[in-house]
């Protein structure tokens, strides 16, 4: 099995990748969550709800594939989100009571190049 093979085509927001077999490792799905290391708690998607209401977290920032993105910004809505920073291209319908804000992610990148080209041209003079 090649290292291309084993890529999740969802990056990090699939819960679960395959483990290549031999070399010490065993055929079964494992949770990202179990072999990521990080200086910050990293939590399974189902404990959303748990995690949000255990910690009084009133803002997501939502980074999913499109296909996902309606269904995640409802859980985190029904899970008492109050605001949604979306960084996805899915204009999401939520509840009354939770904003959204949509960040275009493409234009930003565009406004952030013109405005270094700008900067050059005019240390250039």
């Amino acid at each position: 099995m090649t290292s291309r093979q084993l890529k999740n085509p969802y990056g990090f927001f699939a819960p679960y990748i395959p483990m290549p077999k031999g070399r010490g490792f065993t055929a079964r799905l494992v949770n990202r969550v179990e072999i990521l290391k990080s200086p910050v708690p990293l939590y399974p998607a189902y404990k959303m709800a748990e995690i949000i209401s255990r910690f009084s977290i009133e803002i997501a920032l939502l980074c999913v594939p499109e296909d996902a993105a309606q269904h995640t910004a409802e859980n985190l809505a029904a899970a008492g989100i109050r605001g949604i920073l979306n960084f996805t291209p899915v204009v999401l319908t939520t509840p009354p009571e939770t904003a959204v804000r949509n960040v275009g992610l493409l234009e930003e990148l565009r406004a952030l190049s013109i405005e270094i080209s700008n900067k050059v041209i005019l240390t250039d003079d």
